[in-house]
């Protein structure tokens, strides 16, 4: 029968990080460096702190904007649908006098 101390001798590591888990944080490092992420994620924080917006919002577009900040993927599909619907939430923020970034299609 094999014992644990026979098989710790014969692995030349301990530990193994998860890739994925190496991944995600590299990931998440880089895209607080992209300025078109950062200006959506700044977009998506004004509409998500009124309610208002998000329901005019939702229907609107039936779609729901946010992201995750443990999972890189949600990022990309918060992006995504930002630029799905992009004249709703321009049309969203004007109405509700939300400003930043004078709009979603780049400008500002």
């Amino acid at each position: 029968m094999i014992e644990l101390a026979d098989i710790e001798e014969d692995v030349s590591y301990r530990r193994l990080m998860c890739m994925a888990h190496s991944l995600q944080l590299v990931i998440k490092k880089a895209i607080r460096y992209d300025n078109l992420l950062v200006k959506v994620h700044r977009i998506v924080s004004r509409i998500r702190k009124s309610s208002m917006a998000v329901e005019k919002l939702e229907r609107k577009t039936g779609k729901v904007l946010s992201d995750n900040s443990t999972r890189w993927h949600s990022t990309y599909r918060m992006s995504e649908r930002i630029t799905e619907i992009r004249d709703a939430v321009n049309e969203v923020m004007t109405e509700q006098k939300l400003t930043h970034c004078s709009s979603v299609n780049g400008q500002g």
